[in-house]
């Protein structure tokens, strides 16, 4: 089983962006699975389960749809990228500070600590035991889950099927299922809902959101 698979979801086919993304993760890592998985486009409606629910608020969904299907290969964890991240560094290096942990992302919120995130606004709408677990990861491009907490997340939404932002929503249903996420210190500040300019994208690392082609 591989140690580690790369999940990149994309909105558009044959877009030269998307394409360039992808190619620059499965250069520097050529002993992983890079999974290209196409989703329906930002602005449609999700499926008719969900007539209410968009993908903008609800980019999780893709994963949870694609992890529920019958699968080519298993890994031990998963990294979940967009298809504006960009890579210049090999993923294992990119998470090698928490490569034990169960959910790792750029960054994590907590509402005891971070009260004004503005996403937890809609703790109200999570169900009671939920909210004293309420958190976030923010982005939520670039975030990493074991297995077994991609598992249990997927489970829990299936089940209760939180009409949530997607960054509130995946972030407490691991902490619920005892998968408290954690910060990943190397993904630096440029893992971030910013647009970046290609003068940014200067050396090792891995980049969101990059937008534009590069050469």
């Amino acid at each position: 089983m591989p140690d580690l698979g790369i999940l990149f979801f994309y909105y558009k086919q044959n877009d030269p962006v998307s394409d360039q993304n992808l190619e620059s993760w499965r250069r520097h890592n050529p002993d992983l699975p890079v999974i290209p998985v196409f989703c329906s486009h930002p602005d449609q409606p999700w499926p008719e389960k969900h007539p209410t629910l968009y993908s903008w608020r609800n980019c999780d969904l893709n994963l949870y749809y694609w992890y529920d299907q019958p699968r080519s290969v298993d890994c031990a964890r998963w990294l979940y990228v967009e298809w504006d991240a960009y890579c210049n560094l090999p993923a294992r290096e990119f998470l090698r500070m928490v490569w034990d942990k169960d959910v790792a992302a750029a960054s994590v919120k907590f509402l005891s600590r971070d009260p004004e995130w503005e996403w937890f606004e809609e703790v109200k709408m999570l169900p009671p035991a939920a909210q004293p677990l309420a958190c976030g990861v923010s982005p939520f491009a670039c975030t990493m889950l074991s297995d077994r907490a991609l598992a249990a997340v997927a489970n829990t939404f299936f089940s209760e099927r939180w009409q949530v932002f997607c960054e509130l929503r995946l972030a407490t249903m691991a902490h619920l299922n005892g998968y408290a996420p954690v910060a990943n210190p190397l993904a630096g500040p440029m893992v971030t809902w910013r647009q970046l300019h290609p003068e940014d994208v200067n050396g090792p690392g891995i980049y969101h959101s990059v937008k534009f082609m590069l050469r």
